[in-house]
């Protein structure tokens, strides 16, 4: 260990590193650096890498987003014309948003149902 300077030390008592204090936990306190003079700075090689495997985790999941917007189409269609029947139907006729709710698994249900009484 190196002997401590005259500016490190406080009255005559060496300072004592604890856990958890902020000069004991650099990688908690570090900063990143902002440009002085307006100039973009060059990105570090951590840097660079984060944003590689960003840009690789978004386009792996353009797929599965494109996949998902479809079949939330698929559902939105059908219930956007149920929901605008409703809003025309007679104000004795109208559902409440409560009946409205869909539940997919108690319509699998009654169907498998209905058919094995058929």
């Amino acid at each position: 260990m190196l002997p401590l300077t005259n500016a490190q030390r406080v009255g005559n008592k060496v300072p004592i590193l604890r856990m958890g204090s902020p000069t004991a936990n650099t990688a908690s306190s570090r900063v990143k650096p902002e440009p002085d003079d307006g100039h973009v700075k060059e990105l570090s090689v951590v840097q660079k890498h984060e944003q590689n495997v960003e840009a690789r985790y978004i386009l792996a999941g353009q797929p599965y987003r494109a996949s998902m917007t479809s079949k939330f189409q698929q559902i939105k269609q059908p219930f956007h014309l149920i929901y605008e029947a409703n809003e025309m139907a007679p104000q004795l006729e109208n559902l409440t948003p409560k009946e409205l709710l869909v539940d997919i698994d108690l319509e699998v249900q009654l169907r498998n149902k209905l058919h094995k009484a058929a």
